[in-house]
């Protein structure tokens, strides 16, 4: 008790005694997880030139504007199951939230909401072409049809292996790209996925970028540290960190969130914080009025950002190339 006023003073270590008195329980909950299991992070983007030559090898037989409007049906293809004529939110929601113990896996707290893993608008309006491009285009068409073999079964995507128990404000979070969960590891307890915040990028859809700058610079992403900025708890009160590991869990395997979602939704969440799809609506898609999509395309506001970031970029690589031949000088 001495060592406990020495550090924090007569009036912090009343304050403390008198919490422990108030609620055991909590205190000891607090005391256990003051250091959160956590693993070690990746660098924010994983094999970038894996991903660039990819995409360069699928740009040349892209067509976005074709697979728009191609109906899912014609879409199917061998050992894919055909998408259900109906998807409809049934029990996922209450069913979700009954294994979870009707409380948010990461807080803790009651009255969670029921968050789907892959999309239920997706699954709804069963426009998969420009999601199966997106995939091929990065990460190969072996990759994309194992993932396709899930999503494009509503049968799995409406179940509650699609499903994770989140309290409404990291429900939002999760819906706007604001965090991602890697899935690491199976076990006999359950699946071990790992917290990611991520960066706001300054771009939008439909906005021009410059082709010859790095799409990463221009999405504002200079570094390979992880985004910080927001703030959620564990059910302890300890704030949740990149790095740190959570234990998804249910009393049947067959209720056990779905591997392979879990894992398109850790890549798709960090493309769509890169690209700031994650912060429009619906309707900035619909409207196609021509001077609507020229200002969205030239918006001003993301273009004065990158040229910001392209000068500063300039400006530190003048700076290096100064430095270097001052060097070979010497």
């Amino acid at each position: 008790m001495e060592q406990a006023v020495a550090t924090l003073g007569a009036d912090g270590a009343d304050k403390i005694l008198a919490a422990a008195m108030a609620n055991a329980n909590a205190m000891f909950c607090f005391v256990d997880d003051i250091s959160p299991t956590t693993e070690p992070v990746q660098s924010y983007i994983t094999e970038i030139e894996t991903r660039r030559a990819l995409f360069d090898e699928a740009a040349p037989e892209s067509s976005t504007a074709s697979l728009v409007a191609t109906p899912a049906a014609i879409l199917h293809e061998s050992g894919i199951p055909a998408p259900s004529g109906s998807v409809k939110r049934g029990e996922f929601s209450e069913k979700v939230k009954e294994r979870d113990g009707h409380t948010c896996v990461f807080s803790g707290m009651s009255d969670p909401a029921a968050a789907h893993i892959f999309p239920f608008a997706t699954s709804k309006s069963k426009k998969y072409g420009d999601l199966n491009e997106i995939l091929t285009a990065l990460w190969g068409s072996e990759k994309s049809m194992a993932w396709r073999r899930g999503f494009e079964n509503a049968d799995l995507t409406q179940s509650v292996q699609n499903g994770i128990s989140m309290n409404h404000q990291i429900h939002f979070w999760f819906d706007h790209a604001r965090f991602a969960l890697k899935p690491l590891r199976e076990t006999q307890e359950g699946i071990v996925v790992q917290w990611h915040w991520l960066k706001r990028s300054i771009l939008k859809p439909l906005v021009h970028i410059t082709p010859n700058h790095d799409i990463l610079l221009q999405a504002g992403v200079t570094n390979q540290e992880w985004g910080d900025n927001l703030v959620a708890h564990r059910k302890s009160g300890v704030p949740i960190r990149t790095g740190q590991t959570f234990l998804l869990q249910a009393n049947r395997p067959e209720d056990m969130p779905s591997w392979d979602l879990l894992e398109m939704q850790w890549n798709l969440l960090r493309v769509a914080a890169i690209c700031g799809v994650a912060d429009v609506t619906d309707d900035y898609y619909d409207d196609i009025d021509p001077e609507v999509l020229l200002a969205r395309a030239n918006d001003e506001t993301v273009a004065a950002r990158l040229r910001a970031i392209l000068a500063e970029h300039e400006d530190n690589a003048d700076q290096d190339g100064q430095g270097q031949r001052q060097s070979n000088r010497t």
